[in-house]
């Protein structure tokens, strides 16, 4: 509750009429005073224990916003009353690290019993983590508007901001016997008898797999050769270890440009591989937090994967795979590691992440200490991974295209 500048102004007539009534003695002053002393009083009465009739529902597009995207939220504000409401300004309430600017204020026409209005308005998020909206703040006057009071609508709401996600460029990670699409690759297995293939006959075949009516029309020996379809697949290896962060390890911060930066990386990565078709495996050298990407339907983001990298955080704790400096499985498909300086094991850990088609990608980021990252970046390039530096202040797209022109040639892929 606070006066508003008709209310100073009383307030003032109120001091100068009693000051002047003393001092003159005259009576007109006090009358003046005391008039003006009844009209705070009942605008005080007017607005004091008042409670806005109202509710609220929110409803926040994207549901999980990213970093530096647009989100609109539409206010759905409910007249429960059994009178026409007043004309009010409310504000929804929001942290200031959510928005350099706060929500707006906004009219809300006057109301009649049960009905409703939608007030709407937009924010950028500056940064990534759990924050909250609400509730919604609904200020109001007095009849003679000396005083503005206030009082909050609805509960706060939980909203999760995401790391940054940039569209991806598409690029020739896939063999060149494959088409670069989402249908599935042909992984030869023994599995199946409804999906047969032929080649020639080889020395140690057994007989029982020639296959005598594809002989009899080559003039050769044919054996049957089953073949299976499966998603192709990719992995992503991070190294979320504070140690491995110079930033957040030397500083003792909570994160750091380049993390937040491998972050977005790694949530664009995941979100252009799930779409492309790929089943996507996501690797941590620290304590799990990452949930991998999963099919959904066009348009829609993936909630488990996107929120888990909206509170992931730099671990000290490692994971079991490099506390025991367990060597990683053969990837049947590109690998992907995003990094800046981590520790020997987990860097010895994450060259370990070999695959069968050769394609070995190292994001390395350098920070502000890039004395740090050679090391990776040999280590890495030994094992024979590709290794693009990168900058916190660059973004995913340009990473990854960077990432294309460094690869493209060398693996021969279309």
């Amino acid at each position: 509750m606070r006066p508003t500048a008709r209310g100073w102004g009383v307030l003032a007539c109120v001091l100068a009429g009693a000051w002047g009534g003393v001092v003159t003695a005259r009576s007109e002053l006090f009358f003046l005073a005391a008039f003006a002393a009844l009209l705070l009083v009942a605008a005080l009465l007017a607005v004091m224990g008042r409670q806005a009739p109202f509710t609220v529902r929110r409803r926040v597009e994207p549901a999980m916003p990213a970093v530096g995207e647009t989100a609109s939220v539409a206010l759905h504000v409910q007249n429960v009353a059994t009178s026409t409401s007043a004309p009010i300004v409310v504000r929804d309430v929001a942290p200031a690290a959510l928005d350099e600017e706060p929500p707006p204020s906004l009219p809300l026409p006057s109301l009649p019993p049960g009905g409703a209005a939608t007030l709407r308005y937009q924010f950028t998020p500056g940064a990534r983590g759990r924050t909250a909206l609400g509730p919604l703040e609904t200020a109001w006057r007095d009849p003679f508007a000396l005083l503005t009071a206030s009082s909050p609508v609805g509960v706060e709401e939980e909203l999760l901001v995401v790391p940054a996600i940039e569209p991806l460029t598409d690029a020739g990670l896939w063999p060149a016997e494959g088409d670069g699409s989402s249908r599935p690759v042909q992984r030869r297995t023994s599995v199946s008898d409804d999906d047969l293939t032929t080649r020639e006959y080889r020395q140690g075949d057994p007989l029982r797999r020639v296959h005598w009516r594809a002989s009899a029309r080559q003039g050769e020996l044919m054996v049957r050769q089953e073949e299976q379809h499966s998603v192709p697949e990719a992995r992503i290896v991070v190294d979320t270890l504070r140690e491995g962060w110079p930033g957040v390890h030397r500083h003792g911060a909570d994160t750091s440009p380049e993390f937040e930066a491998a972050l977005s990386l790694v949530a664009s990565l995941g979100v252009h591989l799930a779409d492309a078709g790929y089943h996507v495996q996501v690797l941590e050298t620290g304590r799990a937090q990452l949930r991998p990407p999963g099919s959904r339907p066009t348009g829609v983001r993936d909630a488990a994967f996107l929120s888990s990298l909206a509170l992931a955080a730099p671990v000290v704790e490692r994971s079991a795979r490099v506390a025991d400096v367990e060597p990683a499985a053969v990837a049947r498909g590109p690998v992907f590691a995003v990094l800046s300086a981590p520790a020997s094991d987990a860097l010895e850990w994450i060259a370990s992440n070999e695959t069968a088609l050769d394609v070995a990608i190292a994001f390395v980021f350098v920070g502000d200490e890039p004395h740090a990252q050679p090391e990776s970046t040999e280590v890495l390039a030994a094992q024979g991974w590709r290794c693009v530096e990168v900058d916190a202040d660059e973004g995913a797209a340009d990473a990854w295209q960077a990432a294309i022109d460094d690869v493209g040639n060398a693996y021969g892929y279309v």
